[in-house]
This record gives C-alpha cells, structure tokens and sequence, in this order.
C-alpha cells in the first residue's frame, strides 16, 4: 500500500527522469533517431480456399521493406514468416512476397492447407513501423472413400466438428 507521500516523490521522480531525457536529446540530437511507437492501422478478414493461392495484402505508408508474422492463434507463439526472404520453414517453396507498382505488398500462400489459418501482421520499416493484420481463414471440402461410399464434409477453420454426407 502506497501512501501520498510515495507518491509525490515517484511524480517528482518521474519529473526528473523526464527533464533529463530532455537535456540529453537536446545535446546530442544529431545523434538519437527516435522512432514512434507501432500502431495497428489496417486490419481485415480474408477467406482462402485449401489447394488454393492466398494473396494477403499490405498497404504501408512509407514503402520500404516489410516483414510478415504468423500466429496460428491467440495464444500460440508468433513465427517469422518473411524478412527480405521466408524464413519460416513451413512456408519456403511455396510463399512469395512481391511489392507492386502502387508500393504496396502481397504475400502470396501457395497450396493453402488448414493449418495456414491464422493471424498474418505485416509490419513496416523492416519491423519497425506500423502493422497491419491479416485474419486467414481457410475452407474447403474433404473428400473421404469408405467401403463403396464417396463421403465429404465441409471444412472451416473456425469449427472445430465436421458433418460427413454422401457424395
């Protein structure tokens, strides 16, 4: 539990801190670069069919080099998919990021299976600058032969279940 005393000297501290950040820029602002803080600006669903191409597209601000992320979800770990070249295994012959003639760029997933469902961020300034995400979601349909009987269900990467019919 903190009392106002505490307090006081943590906002005096932070006064403090905040001048001396102040000075120390001022005397070498020639030799600081500062960058400002990642801001998501563009987020957008986009749906992808399995065996299919997907063209994720990223629209930066300033056209330099991107880098492109993978999270298959929430609270799964977040992969490199590109940074000047694709870095991630799972996606190496079969991805390939191009920068168009507006400057903007697109990565295209070839031969989409399930598993490339996920949370795409495309970042700017090689990392650095602003995101934009990317939700893919892939569907299609499972074909399935069974004692004489064609089966198929409707997959969705979003169901977790699949009702299997005649064909």
């Amino acid at each position: 539990m903190t009392n106002k005393r505490e307090i006081v000297v943590e906002n005096k501290m932070a006064d403090w801190l905040c001048l001396l950040i102040r000075r120390v820029n001022e005397c070498f602002s020639d030799d600081i670069t500062t960058h400002r803080p990642q801001m998501v600006v563009e987020k957008y669903n986009q749906t992808a069919y399995v065996g299919q191409p997907a063209i994720l597209l990223c629209r930066p601000e300033v056209h330099n080099d991107v880098d492109w992320n993978y999270r298959a979800t929430e609270t799964s770990a977040e992969y490199r998919v590109y940074s000047n070249k694709v870095v991630y295994k799972r996606f190496r012959n079969r991805t390939s990021v191009n920068q168009t003639e507006d400057g903007d760029f697109e990565m295209i997933i070839y031969n989409v299976s399930l598993s490339d469902a996920g949370r795409y961020r495309c970042i700017e300034d090689k990392g650095l600058g602003d995101i934009h995400i990317v939700q893919l979601t892939v569907s299609g349909k499972i074909l399935f032969y069974c004692h004489h009987y064609l089966l198929y269900a409707d997959i969705n990467s979003k169901k977790n279940h699949y009702k299997w019919q005649l064909y």
